[in-house]
């Protein structure tokens, strides 16, 4: 299940719920859920910032020549030396 439906069948049980019959054991199970919807997001945003620093040094890795014999002197160069 994804985290926004997770978060969303949570806040419906807990709007659904009655304040007078919230226990500790509701209010303990709500907490273990949006501790591990937290838990889940913090591992998403992790995975999505290893992800963009991989295609960063793709591109970085990406852009350098290939063949420096092929490669014309004036581009090796950086822009304020030309």
């Amino acid at each position: 299940m994804s985290l926004s439906m997770d978060l969303q069948m949570l806040q419906m049980e807990i709007a659904a719920t009655e304040p007078l019959f919230v226990d500790a054991t509701k209010l303990a199970r709500w907490v273990k859920r949006l501790s591990a919807a937290a838990d889940r997001a913090n591992a998403q945003e992790r995975s999505l910032a290893l992800a963009a620093e991989d295609a960063d040094r793709r591109v970085i890795r990406g852009d350098r020549p290939r063949h420096l014999s092929t490669v014309s002197r004036a581009m090796l160069m950086p822009e304020g030396k030309r």
